[in-house]
């Protein structure tokens, strides 16, 4: 028996084991029943509640909503979730297999955008040099630096300036080319004054004249088989319009020629929770692979077809979240007809930088989550249409019902914990129906979440993708997805109130993401 079939059998036993935990909710019919009775028993009493004391009474009538989602969610619907997810992990898994022997490679195109990123850029340009598909060119977009950003880069790689680009636009354009810069071979870098990401994107893909073109932010250290699990999807399915891949957090890494020759966790609080975040965002990306239904992509680490970016009108003037609002794009060719699938590739990591200042991270989550809603807003005849597919049947939708509820659900989340104190000691009344929703909503709730939820990520990152290799990385993991989870879940609100005010005002001024120095070459 060779090594790869073992490895075949450990990874489908594994399987098993995970997909038995799914079975266990299915079958624990006597834990159901008892929620199920001790809810009912508080929808009987819910007059009772409301004559005794109104805020109580709404309080009961919230929890109760919330354990029927928890009874609908932990029967039925969480196991066609975590068997999808499984299967879509070892999808991926086949993918990476066939990429790796693929032996026709196409000719790719890179392109950076930048502003301001002389601490980063550097190691960004050499991981793209250490792509096992190498790509046929790496274009750097200097978007009007103010800094040394083009600078480093043409010392760096020993770049001539060379004459004026000579070809016609074809996509919007913004701020005038000012020099361009090569090495004869690879690397092309392209100065012009500031416009914004969309502008600079849109330039890269008129110099790339390739059929598959990348997108990398230029604070971003792509794994080398990142252009490859990116690309070889592409290639077998003509379909395919987008790709990216999945975010983690370069703090706390060792990074050398631009690759991360250990993997390690940030030591900032702040970037540790966003490293969590990032994990196990996975989940719900493999999910809605299953569905064709991609919403919201990684923006820094992306493929896109130029033929479909060109059928498109590029990237301009598409809001706050280019990305967000081009991937609506992508979807409503669904409306004309066409074939079009986006997918989130599990299995292609990158690394990158995260806010390391609430006022950084207020910054970044704010405009992300703004510009979610006005992209939505501005695109909402999407919503409901049929022949757009699971995304405007089901994802919109549901982000629409998000939104109107997102008052209440935030009111509850921050005032939570004083509400179940403040009704625990109003009367034996308050603290029976505290104590039943206490016993058999938030206490089932929470070990869901910290033994099967966490435990099945990691067990899948494990097996398949192997993102932070040591045990005690997983086990900080596990633990900050535990017991800072509800924290971080506030400030993220937080970030998304002051986002839809200001998508509300109309504000202009989103300010800026912090940035630190990747380690030395």
């Amino acid at each position: 028996m060779n090594a790869l079939s073992k490895t075949n059998i450990i990874k489908m036993a594994t399987i098993a084991l995970l997909s038995s935990f799914c079975l266990i909710l299915i079958d624990s019919t006597p834990l159901i029943s008892l929620l199920v009775e001790k809810m009912t028993s508080l929808v009987f009493i819910l007059p009772e509640l409301f004559s005794h004391n109104l805020a109580l009474g709404l309080f009961v009538t919230y929890s109760c909503v919330a354990m029927a989602g928890f009874i609908l969610w932990t029967c039925p619907l969480s196991f066609v979730y975590w068997l999808s997810l499984i299967g879509e992990m070892n999808r991926m898994d086949r993918l990476r297999t066939e990429a790796r022997m693929h032996e026709d490679i196409p000719d790719i195109t890179v392109v950076i955008p930048a502003y301001n990123e002389e601490k980063t850029v550097i190691q960004t340009i050499y991981a793209c040099r250490k792509q096992t598909w190498k790509p046929k060119k790496i274009v750097i977009i200097d978007d009007g630096s103010t800094d040394e950003t083009a600078k480093l880069i043409v010392k760096e790689f020993n770049l001539e300036l060379v004459p004026p680009m000579g070809f016609r636009f074809r996509l919007p354009q913004k701020g005038e080319v000012r020099d361009t810069y090569t090495n004869g071979n690879d690397i092309t870098l392209i100065s012009k004054e500031n416009a914004g990401k969309s502008y600079a994107l849109n330039l890269g893909f008129e110099f790339a004249k390739t059929k598959y073109a990348c997108i990398f932010d230029a604070d971003t250290v792509v794994h080398p088989e990142g252009v490859m699990m990116l690309v070889y999807p592409m290639v077998k399915n003509e379909n395919l319009a987008i790709t990216s891949g999945i975010n983690h957090m370069i703090s706390g890494c060792e990074v050398y020629g631009g690759e991360i020759k250990k993997v390690g966790l940030p030591s900032n609080p702040l970037v540790l929770a966003q490293a969590a975040e990032f994990f196990f965002d996975m989940g719900i990306k493999g999910f809605r692979n299953t569905l064709n239904a991609q919403t919201v992509l990684v923006g820094n680490f992306s493929c896109y077809k130029t033929d479909v970016v060109m059928d498109l009108n590029g990237f301009a003037e598409r809001g706050l979240t280019e990305d967000y609002d081009y991937n609506l794009d992508v979807h409503r060719l669904k409306m004309k007809g066409r074939k079009i699938d986006i997918l989130s590739i599990l299995t292609a990591t990158g690394w990158t930088q995260g806010p390391f200042t609430l006022k950084g991270l207020l910054n970044q989550r704010s405009r992300w989550y703004g510009g979610i809603l006005d992209s939505t807003i501005r695109q909402r005849d999407i919503t409901f249409n049929k022949s757009a597919g699971a995304i405007g049947t089901m994802l919109i939708p549901m982000k629409w019902y998000k939104t109107a509820m997102f008052p209440l659900y935030m009111f509850m989340k921050m005032f939570e914990i004083p509400l179940l104190i403040y009704f625990w000691h109003l009367s034996e009344l308050g603290s029976y129906v505290i104590g039943t929703i206490l016993l058999f909503y938030y206490l089932p709730a929470f070990l869901y979440k910290a033994v099967l939820e966490t435990g099945i990520f990691i067990g899948l990152d494990i097996i398949f993708i192997k993102s932070y290799v040591d045990k005690k990385n997983y086990v900080k993991l596990a633990l900050l997805n535990v017991f800072f989870g509800l924290i971080y879940e506030l400030i993220l609100m937080s970030c998304a109130a002051w986002g839809y005010w200001k998508v509300f005002k109309k504000s202009s001024d989103w300010g800026k993401s912090d940035r630190i120095t990747i380690s030395p070459l």
